[in-house]
């Protein structure tokens, strides 16, 4: 994900909180500490199924399609060997 649909993502949160305006001083401290807490989180997916069957077909689009959602979150996706 990029930093501008991160912040957007931030920028949505903060609106929601109900001490936003009381603490407006500190809301890019806070931003850096969210971005970074979001970069530090890595999803472990299992890896493709190579064998050539219908059952692979449906886990691997179901992996792509995770891989996917999960990325859009700003989450980092890794293999499990």
């Amino acid at each position: 994900m990029d930093s501008n649909k991160m912040r957007e993502q931030f920028e949505a949160y903060w609106k929601r909180q109900l001490w936003a305006e009381c603490y407006a001083d500190v809301k890019e401290q806070m931003f850096t500490v969210w971005k970074a807490s979001r970069e530090a989180v890595v999803v472990e997916l299992p890896e493709r199924d190579v064998e050539p069957c219908n059952y692979s077909l449906g886990f691997n689009s179901c992996l792509k399609e995770s891989r996917q959602a999960i990325e859009a979150q700003g989450l980092k996706v890794g293999v499990k060997p």
